[in-house]
């Protein structure tokens, strides 16, 4: 029997959410290690057209199930219709509804599940996956064994599927009951993305040494000047200057920009996971002994509320 990789398709407005397509690209190379096929699922109403689509994708009806994510629901019928077919492999994209129906699946199971994957590998006693570890210091592995293993992927693994099957085949399946009434959707909403600071080729980044609004409307201008997107911290983002959808590191994206300029970031390890790759970093900071000055190409210190304003002049001349 031809083993299959299946790969959790996941609605983002009228259609499918760009971390699923991430994760097709992940399941593609899977694949082809692993001489298997690989299909889709899609739970709820609205099936759309997938730009990157498997060869074949379960549609979930019934059930209760709506376009509104509930867990109970979701996870019942995924698990309906896993134990009539036993794939190898489920890959969730990297939000917290992957994160969530992949330990329904492993807690359903009994196998092995993993969020926060960074790289999958298909082995023979297993599937195998790699985390960060201890603040993103240490890579380990884990056997994830039985079937169906689970795995939620990092933020940002994966690439953009080149097109796919034009027309995928779609089954049908009914889930039976009558679904969970527990929890009711009475309405939902949802900011569009408005960037993807992962093709950036020059970020600012926001930290919380910013030091209040006046700092953070100086950075933004300078952003402006140097035709950049802005990027944040986790300590910016919970600060509410900025949306999690511009957070950078560890609980954020992968950034490589051509140009990191860091504005008040101490360079606490979960954020330089996020974009010590980049190709020059620049780091304004009142702290000699900010950790972010040990990994940048240029180092300014200074308040960067009289350091930024300078700059801007500068480079206005």
């Amino acid at each position: 029997m031809e083993k299959s990789i299946w790969v959790y398709l996941q609605r983002e407005g009228e259609g499918v959410s760009e971390e699923s397509l991430l994760a097709l690209s992940v399941a593609g190379r899977l694949a082809r290690e692993a001489a298997a096929r690989i299909e889709g699922v899609w739970v709820g109403p609205g099936l759309p057209e997938f730009p990157q689509a498997p060869t074949r994708i379960f549609h979930l009806v019934g059930g209760g199930l709506g376009a509104d994510y509930q867990t109970l629901a979701y996870g019942t019928a995924l698990q309906h219709v896993l134990e009539r077919e036993h794939p190898l492999l489920v890959i969730f994209p990297s939000t917290t509804q992957g994160q969530d129906l992949a330990s329904w699946v492993g807690g359903w199971s009994g196998v092995g599940a993993l969020v926060g994957a960074r790289e999958v590998l298909c082995r023979e006693g297993g599937v195998v996956a790699t985390r960060l570890e201890f603040d993103g210091k240490v890579a380990v592995e884990y056997l994830l064994e039985g079937s169906p293993a689970a795995v939620a992927l990092e933020q940002g693994v994966g690439e953009m599927p080149g097109p796919g099957q034009a027309s995928p085949e779609v089954v049908r399946v009914e889930i039976p009951g009558p679904g969970n009434e527990a929890v009711r959707v009475l309405s939902g909403f949802g900011g569009a993305r408005r960037v993807d600071l992962r093709s950036a080729r020059a970020i600012v980044g926001v930290g919380a040494g910013v030091g209040g609004p006046d700092g953070f409307q100086q950075v933004c201008e300078l952003a402006s000047v140097l035709g950049a997107e802005l990027g944040a911290t986790r300590a910016a983002v919970d600060a509410g200057w900025l949306g999690h959808e511009r957070q950078i590191g560890q609980t954020g994206l992968k950034v490589k920009p051509d140009l990191y300029v860091a504005c008040g970031i101490s360079g606490a390890v979960q954020h330089r996971v996020g974009m010590v790759d980049s190709g020059t970093i620049v780091s304004i900071n009142m702290d000699p002994q900010a950790p972010i000055f040990r990994f940048s190409h240029y180092c300014v210190l200074g308040d960067v509320r009289q350091v930024v304003p300078k700059l801007l002049e500068l480079l206005r001349r």
